[in-house]
């Protein structure tokens, strides 16, 4: 998982490098379905039944990038967390969702809160 302007930033990063193989430019941050679904409850304001059908395939434990090529090629990584790119992201659906009919393309794109 990543915030856009993370993948904005490290897709010009490589179209700007030498490098022709295969990178990641995702999060190192291990994370969990089941944390990305915390991280939403919490974001959201809300607590929601967690249903877990044991009889499927788990699949994998979590997701996260080995950024030791990029960082290494590059000098760069993302640097947003999960949970500030989330509360980002949700408060722009939010203010979208409740803005005036006819207001939402009058508004600025998502950007990052300032630092």
């Amino acid at each position: 998982f990543m915030y856009v302007d993370d993948c904005i930033a490290g897709t010009r990063r490589l179209m700007d490098s030498d490098l022709r193989e295969p990178v990641n430019i995702g999060s190192d941050e291990l994370v969990t379905i089941d944390r990305l679904y915390r991280i939403a409850e919490e974001i959201a304001g809300i607590e929601l039944e967690h249903k877990y059908d044991v009889t499927k395939p788990k699949g994998v434990r979590g997701r996260n990038s080995d950024n030791t090529m990029i960082l290494r090629e590059r000098g760069g990584a993302p640097s947003i967390s999960l949970d500030d790119g989330m509360r980002r992201t949700f408060a722009w659906i939010d203010a979208e969702m409740h803005a005036a009919p006819g207001a939402r393309r009058a508004r600025a794109p998502l950007r990052p809160a300032p630092r």
